[in-house]
């Protein structure tokens, strides 16, 4: 003759307070969850912040490995994605190599709000061989992206 397993009196209760703690991490996942762990004092409110990124780094990585003649030229994406609370205006500059600035401009983002800046970008290596560096930057933050660029002898 089989025998039932016993449920005793405390599983049921550890049962109960597995699937309360299952379901309020869950609903903590959503919106609405968040804001009430974060009205608890449970969680803090994310920090605002800027990112600053190419949006095809796989492009950025062939310009790099490619041999640049002087005075060739390459198109140049950046993102600017404004992840604060309210609008900021984002002066930023793309600077070759040294010197100053070869492009400035200011994008003005509302929170969460993103830009997608392209400049086309002379690369003058004149008579040197070696790489040159391609910065994007912003001014208030300094926050900076850049990549390297192989200059060739001239034929």
């Amino acid at each position: 003759m089989a025998t039932r397993p016993r449920v005793t009196r405390r599983a049921l209760p550890t049962a109960l307070l597995i699937s309360a703690v299952v379901a309020a991490i869950g609903l903590a996942q959503t919106s609405a969850g968040r804001s009430v762990v974060r009205t608890l004092g449970i969680s803090a409110a994310s920090q605002p912040f800027t990112e600053l990124y190419f949006p095809q780094p796989g492009e950025i990585a062939r310009l790099g490995e490619r041999p640049h003649r002087s005075g060739e030229r390459d198109n140049v994406a950046f993102v600017i994605h404004n992840n604060t609370h309210g609008t900021l205006n984002y002066p930023w500059s793309v600077y070759v190599g040294d010197g100053p600035p070869r492009f400035t401009g200011v994008a003005q983002l509302g929170a969460g709000q993103r830009v997608t800046t392209r400049q086309r970008v002379e690369i003058r290596c004149g008579r040197r061989l070696g790489v040159i560096k391609v910065r994007v930057v912003l001014a208030y933050t300094s926050d900076e992206i850049s990549f390297w660029v192989t200059c060739r002898a001239r034929a």
